[in-house]
């Protein structure tokens, strides 16, 4: 049992922040990605409003502490005005700090404060996307390119409309990738490329397979243009400035957008809703073969395990028939 006299009744909240947050630092499975989100919510966050020098013994989930009000504190301010997405994961990180402290005996069994509320209400927004009847007006926009947005990030968005490819991920393209498999000429994207969301653990035991991405004739074109300027370099959207990527920064896409006049409309992530839908409404796809393209895994967890057919010539065909209707609309 936690009492005053033994020596963990002097640990704080930030006792314990550091010393789980070092211990995570060596776990295979997270990105670093993750571990510096993981670090913002805590420090940035969490410490500033619970206070780090708060002891852990009173912020125990028991009757003779204002622990739990104290956390559900801090999950009420930091819902104001956001969907309560970011309060969610500054409390889930503060659940795993309190569950490795009650490990190390620094607060008893079941005095987690952290657990998520029973009746969370947690309004999951979605990206903003637009209809088919609207992509002959965005394309007009981007050719008109009235926001001076640079050469370098006005392609990157056309290719983004071609392949529908994360934004973190068609920026990063690299020349290398690009190879003929099964005799068609594809990007072969590494499984562990950021955007491609695959779990770290399973691209070190190679569990994951490469993202194919057929190249249409309209891709080509994209990339014969590019090549006269990148083709010295290892990415084919290099950035112009470089300051804190070699090439074109991930959140440009969704900058230039906005800039255009899509803030509230469209994200390059809303994109993908468009391609999945018109490709089954408009185009009479499958969504196995849209979703394959789009970096989905398809199936049952059988599937999953055992499926590793590719469909490049299916994928081709749709990605095909993808360009040609947004070149005849004038992209």
């Amino acid at each position: 049992t936690f009492t005053k006299k033994t020596s963990a009744s002097t640990k704080t909240f930030k006792d314990a922040a550091d010393i789980w947050f070092t211990s995570i630092n060596n776990v295979k499975h997270l990105t670093p990605i993750t571990i510096n989100n993981y670090k913002k919510q805590l420090y940035n966050q969490a410490l500033p409003f619970i206070g780090g020098n708060t002891l852990l013994r009173d912020l125990q989930w028991r009757d003779d502490t204002e622990g739990r009000a104290t956390i559900m504190g801090m999950v009420t301010h930091f819902k104001k005005g956001r969907t309560g997405e970011q309060a969610r994961k500054i409390l889930g990180v503060c659940r795993q700090v309190f569950d490795y402290a009650i490990d190390l005996g620094w607060m008893s069994q079941g005095s987690n404060p952290a657990h998520l509320p029973k009746k969370w209400k947690q309004e999951k927004g979605h990206n903003p996307t637009i209809k088919w009847e609207q992509v002959p007006q965005l394309i007009q926009d981007i050719n008109l390119n009235e926001c001076d947005g640079t050469y370098e990030v006005q392609t990157v968005v056309k290719f983004m409309l071609m392949s529908f490819l994360r934004a973190s991920t068609v920026v990063c393209l690299k020349w290398k990738w690009l190879t003929e498999v099964e005799g068609i000429k594809c990007f072969v994207i590494p499984p562990e490329t950021s955007g491609l969301k695959n779990p770290r653990f399973k691209v070190s035991s190679g569990e994951v397979d490469p993202h194919y991405l057929p190249i249409t004739d309209e891709m080509q074109e994209l990339l014969d243009d590019m090549h006269i300027k990148t083709g010295h370099s290892e990415y084919i959207f290099l950035s112009p400035r470089g300051r804190k990527y070699p090439h074109i920064c991930p959140d440009a896409p969704n900058k230039y957008l906005r800039e255009l006049g899509y803030k509230d409309k469209l994200t390059a992530h809303g994109w993908r809703s468009v391609a999945l839908t018109a490709g089954q409404d408009i185009f009479n796809f499958s969504h196995d073969i849209i979703q394959r393209q789009m970096g989905h895994e398809i199936g049952d967890k059988v599937r999953k395990a055992y499926d590793r057919s590719k469909c490049l010539e299916k994928r081709l065909d749709f990605l095909n028939t993808w360009c040609d209707s947004l070149a005849d609309m004038g992209l």
